[in-house]
């Protein structure tokens, strides 16, 4: 968003502060779009389809982010990093987060790509406008330069945790792309091919999600869990560890 102006001094209203564009539109928070008609559905995930397949299109030396993070590798520093994130906040013996913490590095795929990658690019960090194409994208903090496909599968998983976008009868029924339909409308655009190694990517950011849900785990160990929450998601690492490493042994073993 266009920055007008940033205020440093603090005795104004107690805080420095910034004052940016606002986007007047509408934002969703359920992936079923229960609201929706059929037509309605079929229009917001095409929007946001075309929107993160042409981020994924930018050259990032062109708009001047060469700098933006460390181009190459992204998927093995992902890895360690969320490694190190989870066994500094383990709270219990987990095996198939061990076995994936073992297998991950081994079975990362060959053909690296770079990108702009937003990090976090779901439904509910988009803003809409009334013909439903996308206006504005939001919370951009774990955006950087990484892999695309781990990206947009990152993206792609409320098809794995949402039981009604799992079945695909319940998608065609309701105006909703499946999970393969919504691949085809990105590698049309992107010209990036999926099939290969998609497994992968999802069994990559399960992973990666345990991760992140470990450390708030670990946050309620150490009594500095902000959230009233928190301990249920913690609870979550398990199933989820529990189920990437159920795809491995599914397509890989």
């Amino acid at each position: 968003p266009h920055t007008y102006g940033l205020c440093e001094d603090r005795d104004l209203i107690g805080t420095e502060f910034f004052v940016m564009d606002f986007l007047d539109g509408n934002i969703y928070w359920d992936l079923l779009l229960k609201e929706k008609s059929p037509e309605e559905r079929k229009a917001i995930y095409l929007n946001k389809n075309k929107v993160i397949a042409e981020l994924h299109k930018v050259n990032y030396k062109d708009v001047g982010l060469e700098d933006y993070g460390k181009p190459g590798n992204y998927i093995a520093r992902q890895v360690s990093r969320w490694t190190k994130q989870y066994l500094a906040s383990e709270t219990k013996n987990i095996p198939a987060m061990n076995n994936l913490i073992d297998w991950l590095p081994k079975n990362i795929p060959d053909g690296d790509k770079t990108s702009i990658v937003h990090g976090d690019y779901r439904l509910d960090n988009m803003v809409f406008e009334t013909d439903h194409k996308v206006m504005g994208v939001l919370d951009w903090e774990l955006s950087t330069l990484g892999h695309p496909i781990a990206d947009f599968s990152y993206h792609c998983m409320g098809w794995r945790n949402t039981p009604e976008l799992a079945n695909e009868k319940f998608c065609k029924e309701n105006g909703i792309p499946t999970e393969k339909e919504y691949r085809d409308m990105y590698s049309e655009i992107t010209g990036i091919m999926l099939d290969e190694h998609w497994e992968f990517y999802a069994i990559f950011n399960i992973f990666k999600l345990a991760g992140i849900l470990q450390g708030i785990m670990g946050r309620v160990r150490d009594g500095t869990a902000a959230s009233k929450h928190a301990e249920e998601r913690g609870n979550m690492v398990m199933p989820l560890a529990e189920s990437a490493w159920d795809l491995v042994e599914k397509n890989y073993k």
